[in-house]
């Protein structure tokens, strides 16, 4: 098992859990989170911080635009590698908008998913 986690936040469960079960087979440790708020709190209270973090856009509570501001906000997580993922046909041109590390569109495509959480993991 790779040593940091994995974040990913999505309020599909259906979603967060696939992306964790293709993950964990693959030998990395998830983390889920259900909106941007509670990937925050993780954030601000674990004391290992994620290789990366999947973020979908559009969510409930804080959403991915919103929560990419406060990570970007805080030094000690503006670093985190940040993958937006979204239905969304304007996809690349938001995600370079709220300055994101990458994105992928979904439905995911399986391969790109892996080939970017080994890029950053």
């Amino acid at each position: 098992m790779k040593k940091r986690p994995i974040l990913v936040i999505d309020d599909d469960k259906e979603i967060r859990e696939s992306l964790q079960d293709v993950l964990t087979d693959e030998g990395y440790k998830v983390v889920l989170a259900e909106n941007g708020q509670e990937g925050l709190d993780f954030l601000n209270t674990t004391d290992q911080l994620p290789c990366m973090v999947f973020l979908d856009l559009m969510m409930p509570v804080l959403d991915g635009q919103g929560f990419r501001k406060e990570q970007m906000n805080n030094p000690n997580l503006s670093k985190i590698p940040t993958i937006l993922f979204s239905a969304n046909g304007q996809l690349d041109k938001r995600a370079l908008d709220i300055g994101m590390t990458d994105f992928l569109k979904k439905p995911i495509d399986l391969d790109e998913l892996l080939n970017i959480a080994a890029k950053y993991c």
